[in-house]
Order: structure tokens, then sequence, then C-alpha cells
């Protein structure tokens, strides 16, 4: 307080704000601040004053703070206004904005640029929070981009198949209802002949049962070499491949090519 009157005495009409920085000076807010003019202050006075810039935006600031050239908050787009704000930038971003879990803040209040974290929800119903600014940039909802575990990505709903061969008991509060797809974090795992296996989500979903594709391989081997006939089957190679196709090859001539489904139905 001392320091602010000896400001105040020392402020006439050769140093004060007036004089000194008369751009400055005409955005004096005309009421808010009580009594005191530019006439009263100096420019490097560390009172906190309110400004209005010629577009009307009302905001406080330190006088030496602007005498150094801290421009208005608005117009410089570091706080939102009706002009710069996330429903204006980003309107199809405002249309995911969670109105309930945010209470009174609205995307009129917040800018596209802002590392506020807030909640969202789409289309589908989805919410997650996540800062205002990764939403400006593009990042949707990361259930529907499969990149978050949700009942719409998870292993159970997009993979039936996989999921039925969930170990019952070995993985203990974990289901297929909780990891995605293609998840390399290993679970155990019990196909339907009782083969248990510890193997990696996205690896198990791809190739299936490793026990029962080696069974699989061997029987087929032996199916084709018996029906082949004697002395014509000189050359069989067998490759289970990730995309669980099998390739036989005798005498340079692809012979077969079927997923395991059909070659099971022979």
């Amino acid at each position: 307080m001392g320091k602010e009157v000896l400001s105040f005495r020392r402020a006439n009409e050769k140093n004060n704000l007036k004089v000194k920085d008369s751009k400055l000076a005409k955005e004096w807010h005309p009421v808010k601040n009580g009594k005191l003019t530019p006439d009263d202050l100096q420019a490097g006075s560390g009172k906190s004053a309110w400004w209005m810039c010629k577009k009307g935006h009302e905001w406080q600031s330190v006088i030496r703070n602007r005498n150094k050239g801290a421009r208005c908050p608005y117009c410089s787009k570091i706080k939102a206004s009706k002009e710069y704000c996330l429903a204006v930038q980003r309107p199809d971003a405002a249309k995911n904005w969670n109105k309930e879990k945010n209470g009174k803040l609205t995307p009129n209040d917040v800018t596209g640029g802002s590392g506020k974290k807030v909640w969202w929800i789409c289309k589908n119903g989805h919410e997650w929070d996540a800062a205002i600014s990764s939403r400006n940039q593009g990042f949707g909802c990361p259930c529907c981009s499969h990149h978050r575990v949700c009942k719409d990505s998870c292993l159970a709903t997009n993979y039936p198949d996989t999921a039925k061969d969930w170990h019952p008991s070995r993985n203990g509060t974990l289901t297929p209802y909780d990891v995605m797809p293609h998840s390399s974090k290993k679970v155990w795992w019990k196909c339907e002949m009782g083969h248990n296996e510890y193997r990696p989500i996205g690896v198990r979903r791809e190739l299936g049962c490793k026990d029962c594709n080696y069974a699989l391989r061997q029987s087929l081997k032996q199916k084709v070499v018996m029906s082949s006939g004697g002395g014509i089957a000189r050359e069989l190679t067998a490759k289970l491949r990730r995309t669980s196709k099998i390739k036989a090859k005798y005498m340079n001539k692809e012979i077969f090519n079927r997923p395991f489904e059909k070659l099971k139905k022979k």
C-alpha cells in the first residue's frame, strides 16, 4: 500500500500514464476503476486496473504489464470470447460436449487451444475425458476409434469365436470384455479340444490354437500324401501363414490354398 501511495505522489503531468502511453490510456475502463484515471498513475505502476478494448472486451491487468505490451487476452485469443471460442472454432467438436458432466462450463467459455480436461460424449453414447486442445486437433472418441476398451471395441464383441476360448479360471477377473482384439497382453486360453496355452491376445486371435493347428498340419500332410498315389508325391511343403492358410506344393504346382475351415470340412 505504501509503495502505491508513493506512486500516486510521483505521478504528474509529465510522467503519468496518459502522457507516457496515450494509446494505452484510451483502453482505461471508463467505469470500473472508480475515481482513478490515467492521470493519477505512472505507466510503471504495479496496481491492477480494469481495461476495455475497442471491441468491448473487459479484463483486469497490472498497469506496468500493459505498458510492457500485454494486450487484450480476448483479441489475442488467450481467453474465450463470443468471436473466438470452441463453439465458433469447432462446432463439430462442440456437439460432443458432455453437458451433464461439465457443469456450467460450455463450449462458449473455452478456446480450442485450451489444455483444460473436460468430458465428451459421442453419438454412440461413449463418454471420455480429454484436453480441449486434443479434441480441437481432431482426436475423436477413443472407443469408436478402437483406442480404448469399451463394449463396442472389445474382444468379446468383435471376435466372439476367439473370446469363447478364453480360459474360464486362469485369467482372474480379466474377461474378453476388458481387452482389445489387437492387444499384446498374454493371457490363458482353452480351446474346445481342451488345449491350454499362454499367448498374446492379438496372436491368438489371428492364429487360433497352436496345438490344434499343429495337429491339422500333420493330418493334412498325411491326407495329401495318401490321396496322391504311390510315387507321385515327391515334394510337399505345408506352411501355416498368418492368414491361417496352408499351401501345399507338388511338382511346382499349387494344389491347395484353402482356409483351415474349408480343409476341416474335407
